[in-house]
């Protein structure tokens, strides 16, 4: 109050030369002074913690100069006080060194008009320090002490919302959505050569199976092959479900012909295939797990982008033509792992719906189940602020990111599309319209899942397709589990464990798939509706219910856990933690499914 009473009487008619007025201007810019010496004790020497990551929480004026914020107003307003505050410094200091015979001498030089703007610029520069870089060293305080709270202008303490928690910790900060090039269109497929043409390439392949070989897909390609002169091999041995040994035949073929573009015609198994090859084949020196994902392999990152891939897809379902994962079988690890790597996306996707017209009835079924589950969980795993760790490079960034607003556009049309088509596309094989929404919606879920992620469905689907060689379906050659199938065979059991870490992701979904839910539904509520939207599904399909239709005995439940906790290793954004009894339960939930 004495200073307050001191700054207003200034105002009056007084006299200036009276040192009165300067012990005023003295003690407020001491003050100041010890602030702001304190600031910068705090910042480079008194507290432990990183330099840049303090800076990007606080809103001080020396974060504001290190970032150069000059365009905004509140750059040029701390510029403007610092300059203030380095002048009256400058002349404290003078003052301070001075006599008392100078400090009156310089006093009575002074007009009273400047001496008023002195003691105005010293009370601002005062009051500056103690409103603003007082609560800023408070907040500096509470960040390191891991209170996650912000100081916003009024002056008062709330509690920071989600987005700004994202740099928390060892947390990641940001995500990144890659995709292939996607035309779409019926009769498309008929325009490759010219693709092919345009990139220039010199020594094509075509990979496919021979399933593929008759169909109206295939034909399409070597036909536009034909009328515009391109020679081409085709590669036709890749193997439905293809192991670590299958893909390694690919590899070796695509490097001893040593082709420079690479045309995938056929499912996910196909498409897949051609990724590994064309990647291999650009990084000749890398041993098959080099790029496989942790624990089997070592993640790494490759020395030069894969060759040029075009997939045409001809089932509704894996979206691989949209991403850059890649999943083969390893049998002796009784595990699936595979390639999660940015280069790895196709660089053009022709997506036809005239090649998946004439999908075998359980291809369409297992094939939508892919896309429900691929959908379901890439809007349920981990938001990608929450993932951890923080790269280092933004090169390191894994290619699941974890759910993220870019993802949940394509997601949630996703399952919009599986609501209102995907009945109708089984028991209608004429319905030429549900076919090719469904189609759209593979590659919607792609561009979802291949930046989001997935979590527990996929992970506990690998034990299940690479132990269950004895299941037969009449729609597919060889003794295996169709993937859609192992993905969808946990799935009711899986959500119903995952509610728990975002019951109103849960019930947004449940809602996009027809659910009537209240806003306060409690998460048993929420997880039993989904997982019985699941259950319908299955039950009209008529697909095999449970593990035990699939040929396991329960006895095989340990093994099925043990290879089910490899996938948990390499994957952040699985939404809640799930060790090998966890696992070992949901499977045990999964011996009948409805």
């Amino acid at each position: 109050m004495i200073a307050l009473d001191r700054f207003v009487a200034v105002w009056k008619p007084l006299s200036y030369n009276k040192l009165q007025s300067s012990n005023v201007v003295l003690l407020s810019g001491v003050i100041s002074l010890t602030v702001w010496v304190l600031l910068v004790f705090i910042i480079f020497y008194g507290m432990d913690f990183d330099f840049l990551e303090t800076l990007n929480k606080c809103t001080s004026p020396i974060s504001n100069l290190y970032y150069m914020i000059m365009p905004t107003y509140s750059g040029i307003i701390s510029i403007f006080f610092f300059g203030f505050y380095l002048s009256s410094i400058i002349i404290l200091f003078r003052h301070l060194s001075a006599t008392k015979k100078q400090q009156l001498h310089a006093q009575s030089n002074l007009s009273k008009v400047q001496m008023k703007v002195f003691i105005t610029v010293s009370y601002a520069l005062f009051c500056y320090s103690i409103f603003y870089v007082v609560p800023t060293i408070l907040q500096m305080f509470v960040y390191n002490c891991s209170k996650q709270w912000v100081y916003n202008v009024s002056g008062k303490m709330k509690p920071a919302p989600s987005i700004n928690n994202t740099t928390q910790g060892n947390t990641d900060y940001g995500f990144e959505m890659i995709s292939s090039t996607l035309r779409f269109g019926n009769g498309v497929t008929s325009e490759i050569g010219y693709d092919v043409k345009n990139f220039k390439s010199k020594n094509p392949v075509v990979f496919t199976d021979r399933n593929v070989v008759e169909t109206k897909a295939f034909k399409a390609v070597a036909e536009s092959f034909k009328k515009l002169g391109i020679s081409y091999d085709v590669f036709d041995r890749v193997k439905v479900e293809p192991s670590d040994k299958s893909v390694q035949e690919a590899i070796e073929v695509a490097r001893k012909k040593n082709y420079d573009c690479f045309i995938a015609v056929g499912g996910g198994s196909v498409i897949d295939t051609a990724k590994a090859a064309a990647l291999y084949t650009a990084n000749p020196r890398a041993e098959l797990m080099d790029f496989f994902q942790k624990p089997f392999g070592k993640a790494l990152n490759p020395e030069k982008p894969m060759h040029t891939l075009i997939a045409i897809p001809t089932t509704a379902g894996t979206g691989s033509e949209t991403t850059g994962a890649a999943i083969f079988d390893l049998p002796e690890k009784k595990c699936k792992s595979g390639i999660r790597n940015r280069t790895l996306k196709p660089h053009l996707a022709i997506v036809d719906p005239l090649n998946v017209l004439s999908m075998p009835r359980n291809v369409a079924i297992y094939s939508g189940f892919d896309v429900l589950c691929h959908a379901l969980e890439s809007y349920t795993v981990k938001p990608y602020y929450k993932r951890s760790p923080r790269p280092e490079r933004p090169d390191l960034r894994p290619l699941y990111n974890g759910a993220n607003p870019i993802c949940d556009v394509w997601v949630r049309e996703t399952l919009n599309i599986v609501n209102k088509y995907f009945r109708r596309a089984i028991f209608d094989s004429e319905d030429v319209e549900a076919k090719t929404h469904m189609l759209m919606a593979a590659s919607f879920a792609g561009m979802g899942f291949g930046n989001a992620g997935v979590h527990l469905c996929h992970a506990l689907s690998y034990p299940l397709s690479s132990q269950g060689k004895q299941f037969t379906d009449p729609d597919f050659p060889n003794p295996l589990i169709p993937h859609g199938l192992s993905v969808v065979m946990t799935a009711p059991a899986d959500f119903l464990f995952t509610v728990s870490a975002d019951p109103q992701r849960h019930l947004e979904a449940a809602r996009l798939l027809g659910a009537e839910l209240p806003d306060n539904a409690s998460p048993d509520l929420i997880g039993n509706t989904l997982a019985d939207l699941i259950r319908g599904f299955m039950r009209d399909f008529n697909v095999p219910n449970g593990l035990s239709a699939l040929g396991f005995e329960k006895s095989k439940i340990e093994d099925l856990a043990d290879a089910g906790t490899n996938y948990m290793v390499a994957n952040p954004i699985i939404p809640v933690d799930a060790d090998k009894e966890i696992i070992a339960k949901i499977y045990e939930k999964s011996w009948t499914v409805y």
